[in-house]
């Protein structure tokens, strides 16, 4: 049956409450949601023990899982208590320990009870960021703990021993309440765990993502175009013929000296998009630095580039971009080389890709040279 939505509500408030933090600033989330949800379920886990002795009038044993019970409340309503936090985890493991022990020898080996000592153990490594060589001695103290306990339950009888019975009913309430457990402690520690690796992987991207990306114009920068040429050679078996074109904004520097950087920045901007926009089917364009820009034209042969840096060019000259009451308008030169890329043994590939990037910028500067606005190849 699906969950009708005031259901819904009230489990979210009961989570609301179990993960409220208001413990110090080193304490873990996770390891005081464990441990209250823990609690929580230790104290149905002792009500129901006490209940069940006293219907079959075991009346001395239903006062030790009473007086834990009430032990188990304190250090739950302790964990909302920022003074009392730090405390919590000792006291919850100690308590464990004490309910175990005694409990065996009160009433045996046969009612199941150091079942429990599992879940201990399971907290330990879940619930602190202790060192492993803390964790260790202290799994291994609670392995002790539970051969110990089978040992000298072999050689000596219980003070209260149940009638055969309630041991099944016991080992029944012992077996599920580990089992339930267990499955709520993994469950919790495994999504927390593919939650941080999701963190994790998406920081990654982003990191990769601004190390790849100039912050102004979001195009690629020259550390990825280069990688990303590259990858293209490395990748192909056969050689590749790509274009490569190097262009840069005629009189940017009176741009910035007319109107302010803030101008300047808003032309590098504007002409980004219409670069990508154009760019995308083609192959990717890269801020190559400055006012500088770097397409690369992976499928293309030159003629076909020029195409359609000639209709770029065009764009370029008809685009208005407003800055506050100024209209703003710009031109641009390129200079367009061809190669023929491959992986060599004579030429190494970053060699390769330099020496036609080269080409591409002399051809630019001899556009520069001869009047502007215009595409060299």
């Amino acid at each position: 049956m699906t969950p009708q939505p005031g259901e819904m509500r009230k489990m979210d408030k009961i989570r609301e409450y179990l993960l409220r933090d208001i413990g110090n600033e080193m304490e873990s989330g996770r390891a005081m949601y464990l441990v209250r949800v823990t609690l929580l379920g230790e104290l149905v886990y002792f009500a129901l023990f006490s209940v069940v002795l006293l219907l079959f009038r075991q009346w001395k044993g239903s006062a030790l899982p009473l007086l834990c019970f009430v032990i188990s409340l304190i250090i739950f309503r302790g964990t909302y208590h920022r003074s009392k936090t730090e405390w919590t985890l000792p006291l919850f493991y100690l308590l464990s320990l004490f309910w175990i022990v005694i409990a065996i020898v009160l009433f045996g080996w046969d009612c199941g009870i150091q079942h429990l000592l599992f879940v201990l153990l399971v907290l330990i490594f879940t619930t602190s960021y202790s060192s492993m060589s803390v964790k260790i001695p202290l799994g291994l103290m609670v392995y002790a703990v539970r051969m110990g306990l089978y040992f000298y339950t072999l050689s000596v009888e219980p003070f209260l021993p149940f009638p055969p019975g309630l041991n099944h009913v016991m080992q029944f309430l012992d077996t599920t309440m580990v089992y339930l457990l267990l499955i709520l402690i993994m469950s919790v520690f495994a999504s927390d765990t593919l939650r941080a690796e999701s963190r994790l992987a998406n920081a990654n991207r982003k990191l990769n993502n601004l190390a790849d990306t100039d912050p102004l114009t979001k195009l690629p920068n020259r550390r990825y175009v280069l990688r990303h040429i590259e990858e293209c050679i490395s990748n192909s078996s056969d050689p590749i013929c790509p274009t490569v074109a190097i262009g840069d904004i005629d009189f940017f520097k009176k741009v910035n000296d007319t109107y302010g950087h803030e101008a300047g920045d808003r032309v590098l901007e504007i002409l980004s998009e219409l670069f990508q926009k154009t760019m995308e089917p083609y192959g990717l364009c890269a801020r190559w630095g400055g006012e500088e820009f770097l397409f690369f034209f992976e499928h293309l042969n030159l003629d076909n580039a020029f195409y359609v840096l000639n209709d770029l060019l065009e764009k370029i000259r008809l685009t208005v971009i407003p800055f506050g009451e100024q209209q703003i308008k710009v031109t641009m030169t390129f200079g367009v080389e061809d190669a023929l890329l491959k992986r060599s043994a004579q030429v190494e590939i970053p060699k390769q890709v330099d020496s036609v990037i080269q080409k591409a910028d002399k051809k630019l500067y001899m556009g520069k040279q001869h009047g502007r606005n215009q595409i060299v190849a």
